[in-house]
């Protein structure tokens, strides 16, 4: 199971900053009113996914007993 949790935490972890540089990047800024706006126009849903894989790959690196 520690083989495994490392290798969720390793894959989530890149996924992460792949989907989230993804999402910065489909922003768009504009003034409206004096006032600096920002929408996204990014899908959330990969980089939730992204961030539980990480957190059950922690939580299976952390809770497996040592052989």
């Amino acid at each position: 199971m520690r083989a495994v949790g490392i290798i969720l935490a390793v894959l989530g972890a890149i996924a992460l900053i792949v989907t989230g540089i993804n999402y910065a990047n489909q922003t768009d800024k504009f003034n409206f009113l004096g006032l600096n706006v920002t929408v996204s126009q990014g899908n959330i849903a990969p980089l939730i996914v992204a961030g539980v894989v990480f957190l059950i790959g922690i939580i299976f690196t952390a809770t497996a007993k040592r052989a």
